[in-house]
């Protein structure tokens, strides 16, 4: 079931992808260039994830960097610049997710753990240094204690801003923050709706384990609960980052 909701957050991310999404490297060492369909087969990452992970180009497609949620590669597959020991999981189901702070070389990465043992924390990486190579300049700054492995991202047109949202563990609130051209806003939206996420087994069945995604157009984010067994689908309003309205579907109904 949670490969499932993997695959199906990456198709959605495949099929709407700019050139900044051009690259993924995945797996162990494995990638994939979108430049060309079908996509060509890449051998040459330095990374290894069990789950999630996260890659980031420019706007004319050359590769910038990539990361598990515990290290950061550059573009030259070398350990960037103080990007090692990040606070993310190679084996969290989204562990790791990369957001460009608009108008900026300045780069959001956002982590969270596996199995709910921490917290959602965020790293810069400036790629103005190591000569346009990048490097860590902030590292593991603490939004919030307690998140489940969910994490998810909008890119506001309107305003030119991104929504990362992620979820506290042994509540029901989503935390939505804004990234603009300021930076990121340390307030979140906080939203209490839908299930509790808590319960479940370390290790195994846990309901810090699962999905969550956001439509394309900015309307929907739906969420996989692992050990209720449980899909959310909620609104989502793109303008405030406020969560409503839950509707609730077992995994026996999808799956038939």
């Amino acid at each position: 079931m949670r490969l499932t909701f993997a695959f199906l957050f990456l198709l959605t991310n495949i099929v709407f992808a700019q050139s900044d999404q051009r690259f993924w490297y995945f797996g162990d060492g494995s990638g994939l260039d979108f430049s060309s369909n079908p996509p060509t087969v890449l051998t040459n990452g330095a990374i290894f994830t069990y789950d999630n992970s996260s890659t980031i180009s420019d706007s004319v497609g050359q590769l910038l960097f990539y990361t598990n949620g515990v290290t950061i590669w550059n573009n030259q597959h070398v350990v960037m610049t103080n990007g090692s020991g990040l606070n993310g999981s190679n084996s969290g189901g989204q562990s790791v997710l990369i957001l460009r702070q608009p108008g900026t070389l300045l780069y959001f990465v956002f982590t969270v753990p596996e199995f709910a043992n921490g917290g959602c924390y965020y790293s810069i990486v400036d790629m103005a240094a190591s000569g346009g190579l990048g490097a860590v300049t902030s590292k593991n700054n603490l939004l919030f204690t307690n998140s489940t492995e969910k994490l998810a991202a909008y890119y506001n047109c309107s305003n030119n801003s991104f929504w990362l949202v992620a979820h506290k563990f042994g509540t029901n609130q989503f935390y939505a923050y804004e990234v603009s051209n300021s930076g990121i806003n340390l307030t979140p939206t906080i939203s209490a709706v839908g299930n509790v996420h808590s319960g479940g087994t370390y290790g195994y069945a846990h309901d810090a384990v699962g999905q969550m995604a956001i439509s394309p157009d900015g309307n929907t984010l739906v969420t996989a609960q692992n050990y209720n067994q449980v899909v959310q689908i909620f609104d989502f309003d793109k303008t405030t980052g406020l969560v409503s309205n839950v509707a609730i579907t077992s995994f026996a109904k999808y799956m038939g």
